[in-house]
């Protein structure tokens, strides 16, 4: 799992529940990274935080899903604003999740985008 977030306290606690419950994983503080990480990784799963530096979520989720390497990964999108345009969670996202979710919702939703 690749866990992508700009506020590090939200990305070691994500990081570590995931961990904890036995997932491979990986971190990236911004888009950039994260396309970076993905690659090298190609990951089943990516935690996307929606609001960073550099590279926003949504951009980064694009540019992921159009190479061959990554574009099987699901990605759920992490999220204060939950309001994503409808067409775009669709095409983009396993999952939306707001945040901050409890950690147990997290680990519920990498392990249900984990299964499909």
């Amino acid at each position: 799992v690749l866990v992508v977030d700009d506020a590090e306290d939200l990305l070691e606690l994500v990081a570590y529940v995931l961990r904890d419950a036995g997932f491979v994983v990986r971190t990236a503080v911004n888009g950039v990274e994260a396309l970076f990480a993905a690659y090298e990784m190609q990951p089943a799963v990516i935690v996307m935080d929606m609001k960073m530096p550099l590279l926003d979520g949504i951009e980064a989720t694009r540019l992921i899903k159009a190479t061959e390497a990554t574009r099987h990964a699901k990605i759920i999108a992490h999220t204060a604003d939950p309001s994503l345009p409808d067409p775009v969670v669709q095409r983009l996202f396993a999952a939306v999740l707001p945040k901050p979710s409890p950690p147990d919702v997290v680990l519920t939703a990498v392990q249900s985008a984990a299964s499909l």
